[in-house]
């Protein structure tokens, strides 16, 4: 989609977000600037603690464990978790961890940190695509808007500072929706056509990235990406439009990515390509990790609709901005822009509420989704063109202040709080830093009780790096000393796989 299509779809943009508290964003939303921008900001927001943030449980530890034992054995190949169990995890993370401690010069004997760099990549990426992602529908302003929301999102935040697989695969997810975005768009009448080259390379972004979702989460990536295309065919009527993704061309390069590392680990297993080791290690590969934990079994069991009543948290700012854009989401359902964000959000949304076991990192694909949609009927007007704004209502707009009001004064309580209810007192810089981050926080809370989400942002999202300094610098490392894994794996290199030789030969996952 041209700039000038994305710009008809928001052509009421200056009105609804007119105003001092806009004028950033409207200075900032152009095409050169909007992508350094959210740049800096995810720097911003995911660096600080990276370095201190203390492992959550043993799944980090087990991560880098694996990739360790790969560095020490040069057995690129073997991605088993060093826990005994024997079980697989997809190629993609592991590799790029070895990539990066590799670059490093330090190798098996990083640092924790070292190891964390590609979800760092990963997270930042995955904010820049979800600003490519929205531009499909909307001009560079609005697209920022989506770009910030889904940088602040502390759920991501916390999936670029751990070494799992999520936000790679996030990225990854971003760029096949950016991708599908476009090609479903023009099948519309009267919106022009791209040109054969636009056509070919935006599928095959889309099959890369379904490749690299397949290394980095296993099943994950197909079935969220497969879901919004059942629902976006749905949705059109219409299957002739997915013949724009050129599938033979793109089974071609999903299997040029993914099928070398399938062949090397069958021929590295039990005797060949057929051999029940080889399935052993397929069934891994599509099990998979990260956001494919519900279809592995991982998590907790929770009834429906708790994703939901998490997400007021995680999701945080966004839910605030999502209600205000509410009497727009009433009037514009049936535009494409919405139900294609629609598409993207509900199926997987009701996949993951509807499995028994749920686990917070689950629903990170929807929150570039919620961002972009929030973003979309945040710049719109409720009138023609031309005409005033219709304000939110009270209830709409005290609610968005209570969304986010909940979620933040309960952060800058943990880091007051946080250390004496477990026993250690937190650094003072975390107290001190927390306590600063009311003076954007209650800014931006009056201005949501305004309605106005423009003039909100700017002071979110400075709160937002407080709390991400105070939080992950200081709290969380005080209460919850990290636990960094060995740096060097002391066992010969075949010794692992020789004790793990009757599970890897007949035992599926």
């Amino acid at each position: 989609m041209t700039d000038t299509q994305a710009r008809q779809s928001t052509g009421s943009f200056e009105v609804r977000f007119s105003g001092p508290g806009a004028r950033w964003l409207r200075l900032l939303g152009h095409r050169g600037l909007a992508p350094l921008a959210l740049l800096l900001l995810a720097l911003a927001l995911y660096l600080p603690g990276l370095t201190v943030a203390p492992p959550p449980g043993t799944g980090e530890a087990q991560l880098i464990e694996t990739t360790r034992h790969m560095l020490a054995s040069g057995d690129l190949v073997d991605t088993r978790l060093r826990d005994g169990s024997d079980r697989l995890v997809p190629p993609g993370l592991p590799l790029l961890q070895a990539l990066s401690a590799t670059v490093s010069g330090q190798g098996a004997d990083a640092p924790l940190w070292i190891f964390r760099l590609p979800s760092l990549a990963g997270a930042v990426l995955a904010v820049l695509l979800s600003y490519w992602c929205a531009r499909a529908f909307v001009a560079p302003p609005p697209a920022l808007l989506a770009g910030a929301l889904t940088a602040a999102a502390l759920l991501l935040g916390g999936a670029a500072r751990l070494a799992g697989p999520d936000a790679v695969l996030l990225a990854a997810i971003l760029a096949m929706q950016g991708a599908l975005a476009r090609i479903w768009l023009s099948r519309l009448p009267g919106t022009s056509s791209p040109g054969r080259f636009a056509s070919r390379s935006l599928a095959a972004v889309f099959w890369t990235g379904l490749a690299v979702s397949v290394l980095a989460g296993g099943a994950s990536g197909p079935v969220v990406i497969g879901l919004s295309v059942a629902a976006l065919c749905l949705a059109a009527r219409d299957l002739r439009w997915l013949s724009r993704l050129m599938p033979l061309a793109g089974l071609a390069i999903l299997a040029v990515i993914v099928l070398p590392w399938c062949v090397a680990s069958a021929l590295r297993g039990e005797g060949g390509i057929l051999s029940g080791g080889s399935l052993t290690l397929l069934a891994g590969l599509l099990g998979g990790a990260g956001l494919g934990a519900p279809f592995a079994g991982q998590g907790i069991g929770a009834p429906p609709l708790a994703h939901l009543l998490l997400s007021l948290a995680t999701f945080w700012p966004l839910p605030a901005f999502a209600l205000l854009g509410l009497p727009m989401f009433l009037r514009s359902t049936r535009t494409p822009q919405v139900v294609f964000f629609l598409c993207c959000l509900v199926p997987y949304w009701l996949l993951i509420e509807l499995l028994p076991v749920k686990a917070p990192q689950h629903a990170l694909p929807l929150v570039p989704a919620l961002a972009g949609l929030a973003a979309l009927l945040l710049s719109r007007t409720s009138g023609e063109e031309g005409s005033a704004p219709r304000r939110p209502g009270r209830i709409l707009r005290y609610g968005a202040a209570g969304l986010f009001a909940v979620p933040f004064l309960g952060l800058v309580a943990a880091t007051l709080a946080a250390g004496p209810l477990t026993g250690s007192w937190p650094s003072p810089p975390g107290a001190v830093i927390g306590l600063l981050a009311l003076v954007p926080g209650l800014s931006a809370l009056r201005r949501l009780a305004r309605g106005e989400a423009a003039a909100a942002l700017m002071p979110a999202l400075g709160a937002g790096i407080l709390l991400s300094a105070a939080v992950w610098i200081f709290t969380l490392p005080s209460v919850a000393p990290s636990s960094v894994p060995a740096p060097a794996v002391s066992e010969p290199a075949g010794s692992q796989s020789e004790a793990s030789e009757p599970a890897a030969s007949g035992t599926a996952l």
